[in-house]
């Protein structure tokens, strides 16, 4: 099909795949696109961004790596079994011309890990990593996630590089342990290294040289507000020297700053806030 400058376009992917069929989609354009998929089921809508990639052209099908993927994604926030919900785990390979080999470490909030596992992607293809069919993973789990694509080699031929992959994390409610009827759900795209930590030394000098300094949270939200909603936040120290990284959280209202908090995250270490644990957030406070 055909975009005008600035057009928005629609496709319904319903329109060319049976029912049943869980699958990876490629959009080849002459421009730049900017995509957005919406996964769309009874009483939930789950959204992530479409990640750009590179066309692998280079000898041993390996990839310049100046798309949108990475060698390695984070994943702060999974559900196993908690209080309804679960977590999927799709990681796209961006290249199309070889596998890859991706390995996946579940950790749980201190960032020890649990267990991993190594599956292989096709060029092109997504695999799924579903946390309840994963063994060695207790019940009731909340952790985190990364996923690395790994070197790997055929005896006889060339060393085929880490290629490029995408990864996207989907959490889903059930209203019971047969999971037949989903109550809500959210999607988020893992966080690629280059906007996290380059893993596992780091990047130049440290510090800000190997993620973001600052991250923005638009909505900030305590119970008892009139939408009804309150805020949870997972913060992962992604930094796996040992040692501890310092933040604050600046917590502000309509009219400017209202309060700070500093805290401190051990080596690989995930907090999990709940706001509404905050006593000196009133009641319907709504803000960033």
């Amino acid at each position: 099909s055909q975009l005008s400058p600035g057009y928005t376009s629609v496709f319904n992917v319903s329109t060319c795949l049976p029912q049943g069929i869980l699958s990876a989609a490629w959009v080849r354009a002459s421009q730049p696109l900017a995509i957005v998929a919406d996964q769309i089921g009874p009483n939930l809508l789950m959204t992530y961004n479409g990640i750009a990639a590179e066309p692998c052209y280079t000898a041993g099908g390996g990839c310049l790596d100046d798309g949108g993927g990475s060698q390695v994604a984070y994943g702060p926030l999974t559900y196993r079994e908690q209080q309804g919900w679960d977590t999927r785990i799709y990681v796209q390979n961006l290249s199309g011309t070889v596998a890859a080999k991706v390995k996946v470490y579940f950790l749980d909030h201190g960032g020890g890990i649990i267990t991993t596992m190594v599956d292989w992607v096709c060029p092109r293809g997504a695999g799924v990593f579903y946390l309840p069919l994963v063994n060695n993973l207790p019940g009731q789990y909340v952790g985190a996630i990364r996923v690395e694509s790994q070197t790997w080699i055929t005896p006889g031929e060339n060393p085929v590089g880490a290629v490029p992959i995408a990864a996207v994390a989907e959490l889903i409610q059930y209203s019971n342990a047969a999971r037949a009827t989903p109550l809500q759900a959210v999607a988020y795209n893992l966080l690629r290294q280059e906007d996290g930590y380059i893993w596992q030394t780091g990047a130049g000098s440290g510090g800000l040289a190997s993620g973001t300094g600052v991250v923005a949270i638009p909505s900030f939200l305590q119970r008892g507000n009139s939408l009804g909603l309150q805020t949870e936040l997972a913060i992962q120290n992604l930094v796996p020297k040992p040692g501890f990284t310092d933040f604050a959280l600046f917590v502000y209202d309509q009219n400017g700053l209202l309060d700070f908090v500093c805290e401190k995250l051990n080596e690989k270490q995930v907090e999990y806030i709940d706001l509404s644990q905050w006593g000196w957030i009133n009641p319907g406070f709504k803000g960033s």
